[in-house]
């Protein structure tokens, strides 16, 4: 299953998200005096951390289709966001229930798993690890949220809507 992209919107999403968090973290490099080994960093781990988190989003819903015994055709991704584009739709209201949860679900608990490892390790502010952790924690709750707040379709709450 191929993963499929307009390659235009991502590089114009990349150098937006890279020109952001560039400005972001000029401040803390100013602010807090971080090495500027560890502003490059950060600005290059901002869109791996997006994408991957919506990569994974999009992989649960896979997953969860695929124990419904339906196949995935692609995935796409756009600028913020993907879609997995399914061979055929949820049969029931009980599958379809699932499969639109399972994305927002995902992203929900990885946003809880990297709070609580943050707190179990004590991570200190403005560090390097604390600053991902919190951006992955924070990016995977604005997924979860975002996708629950839109009761329209083809948003997953409109689909969990849909299937009740």
């Amino acid at each position: 299953m191929p993963v499929l992209t307009d390659w235009n919107l991502i590089v114009l999403g990349l150098i937006g998200i890279l020109i952001l968090k560039g400005i972001i973290l000029y401040i803390a490099y100013c602010k807090y005096g971080w090495p500027i080994i560890q502003t490059i960093l950060m600005a290059i781990m901002t869109p791996i951390i997006i994408y991957g988190s919506i990569i994974a989003h999009e992989f649960s819903h896979i997953l969860t289709a695929k124990k419904y015994g339906i196949n995935t055709r692609k995935i796409d991704l756009f600028v913020f966001g993907g879609c997995a584009s399914l061979e055929e739709m949820p049969k029931t209201p009980l599958s379809s229930f699932w499969v639109a949860i399972s994305g927002p679900l995902l992203s929900l608990a990885l946003s809880i798993f990297s709070s609580i490892i943050m707190i179990l390790f004590n991570f200190q502010p403005k560090t390097s690890l604390h600053e991902i952790l919190s951006f992955f924690t924070y990016m995977n709750f604005v997924m979860f949220a975002f996708n629950m707040a839109f009761i329209i379709l083809p948003f997953d709450g409109g689909r969990i809507v849909h299937s009740i």
